[in-house]
């Protein structure tokens, strides 16, 4: 089994290459959203591009999520859509199929991941113990997601984590929204943050794609205010 890093080098392939983690950096926000419907799925998208977001992870907890992802890559050739909740290798597979960017989970699978660094597809393994986050590292990955972040120490766990993994740059998700990010990207190792607060499923429902983009504007703002009016590289 070879490796590969999904860091800031990793390799150009046809579902991910070097765009994604930039990206995802660069907004310090990865949106996770949970979809159904092609035509929903490309106005959420729209709003959050025109929110000033063009990455996005559509978790695969609803039988049109695969749709989603296709309408999305189809028709928002500005958006990088990865596929979330992805639990095994056949959901990693069904995801590139229907043309995913990227792949993120929320535990680490060594099949899955060894599935994605094969197709030089970018991977974000979830952690939450030293253990798991050497064994992610030792498969040469440098960006590594972090569940549940909030209720299992929050800034701290990332801070306690960062001390014997310097290379590893984190995506925390779980329990974080606009009022706690900020704690979250203060911290260097930090790459971004993850969560659904700016699509949420009543304001999805509600189809109300304008306070989708006023909250991604808004998120945006906090992102650039908690980096000290910087973005990141």
């Amino acid at each position: 089994m070879g490796t590969a890093t999904n860091g800031m080098q990793e390799a150009e392939g046809g579902h991910g290459g070097t765009e994604v983690i930039p990206a995802i950096a660069s907004a310090g926000i990865l949106p996770a959203l949970v979809l159904e419907k092609p035509t929903v799925a490309v106005e959420v998208a729209e709003s959050l591009i025109a929110g000033g977001i063009t990455v996005a992870e559509v978790m695969m907890r609803r039988s049109g999520a695969l749709s989603a992802i296709e309408a999305v890559r189809s028709c928002c050739m500005n958006m990088l859509v990865g596929a979330g909740t992805v639990l095994n290798e056949k959901d990693a597979a069904d995801a590139l199929s229907a043309g995913a960017h990227f792949i993120v989970s929320p535990g680490f699978d060594q099949r899955t991941v060894e599935f994605c660094i094969e197709r030089d597809t970018v991977v974000i393994p979830g952690v939450l113990t030293p253990t798991e986050l050497q064994l992610a590292c030792n498969h040469g990955l440098e960006v590594i997601k972090v569940f549940p972040a909030d209720v299992s120490g929050g800034p701290r766990l990332i801070k306690d984590l960062s001390g014997p993994f310097p290379m590893v740059r984190f995506l925390p998700t779980g329990g974080i929204n606009e009022k706690n990010l900020g704690g979250y990207l203060a911290i260097g190792s930090v790459l971004a943050v993850s969560g659904t607060w700016i699509t949420h499923r009543d304001v999805i429902a509600a189809r109300d794609f304008d306070e989708i983009t006023r909250r991604a504007v808004e998120s945006v703002r906090l992102v650039k205010q908690a980096r000290g009016g910087q973005a990141s590289d």
